[in-house]
């Protein structure tokens, strides 16, 4: 099993149920190329929000990442 100091418990195990759906390793979200930087941007993304602690702060970080996907230009 991977080292995976640094995550709590239940973050890793929602990696671990993210790379299995996606036929991938844990080890494939760390690493230097891009698809690996993503991923790991991916798990901390994952673990800040298991850090929040109301739903209002869930609901505002929503709102924002809907508002930045709606800015982007294709």
């Amino acid at each position: 099993m991977a080292d995976h100091s640094g995550f709590n418990s239940v973050a890793y195990a929602m990696l671990e149920d993210i790379t299995k759906a996606l036929g991938a390793s844990v080890e494939s979200f760390f690493g230097a190329d891009a698809q690996a930087s993503k991923l790991a941007m991916t798990n901390e993304m994952l673990s800040l929000w298991l850090s929040l602690k109301s739903d209002e702060n869930r609901a505002v970080i929503l709102k924002m990442v809907r508002a930045a996907i709606a800015a982007q230009v294709d």
